[in-house]
């Protein structure tokens, strides 16, 4: 098992993976990350997450039918950009994945939405799933959260069996990477903070 890595590292360096060898997913590195997941916070300890994970190639095959029915129809994308645009790669390549992780999650009652399951979506879930994802970056593993299962979520209920009152909050193709992790470019701080009020800026230097 490979050494894991400091976890700021992790945080600067973990990009988004859509493309993966053909390497499978060590079981033992697949506990490891999701065992991370289930370190995250979680309001009374509620731990409203859930995961099924999907090896099998025709189960993946159908998922990956109804991620890209849905995405096409939806997003009505340029099929003729798959090899440029990521996100239109991964639509069309799904199922291609080593291992589909479905994230699902337990909605409050009076907040559930059979047209956007990510309406109030617990907020445990989602620093699960950021869990997971640099966990796997430590491992040398790579992913990415998706929400563009929602046009066919029902559909993709009945298949795995999801029940009650779990939604399917998002999937995440889990791989050793076909791409590159590394540095990003992001805005500074001072862009996107500002102190006491939305237009005053802030500064992070001591005053002289």
């Amino acid at each position: 098992m490979p050494e894991s890595m400091d976890i700021l590292e992790a945080i600067y360096t973990t990009r988004t993976i859509r493309k993966f060898t053909n390497e499978p997913v060590p079981p033992e590195l697949l506990r490891k990350v999701l065992e991370a997941a289930t370190q995250a916070p979680s309001g009374i300890n509620r731990q409203p997450w859930r995961f099924i994970i999907l090896e099998d190639p025709e189960i993946k095959r159908k998922v990956g039918d109804l991620y890209r029915e849905g995405y096409v129809e939806n997003r009505k994308p340029d099929l003729a950009e798959a090899e440029r645009n990521p996100s239109v790669y991964l639509a069309m390549h799904m199922a291609e994945a080593p291992v589909l992780i479905v994230v699902c999650g337990i909605m409050p009652p009076g907040n559930r939405s059979r047209i956007d399951p990510l309406v109030m979506t617990p907020p445990g879930v989602y620093a699960a799933t950021q869990n997971l994802l640099l966990a796997a970056r430590a491992f040398g593993l790579g992913g990415t959260m998706t929400t563009n299962h929602r046009w066919r979520e029902s559909d993709i209920r009945e298949l795995l069996g999801v029940r009650e009152p779990h939604e399917i909050l998002g999937i995440i193709p889990l791989g050793y990477p076909a791409e590159k992790h590394g540095p990003k470019a992001r805005q500074p701080v001072e862009q996107v903070t500002s102190l006491d009020h939305w237009d005053t800026p802030i500064t992070f230097s001591s005053p002289s």
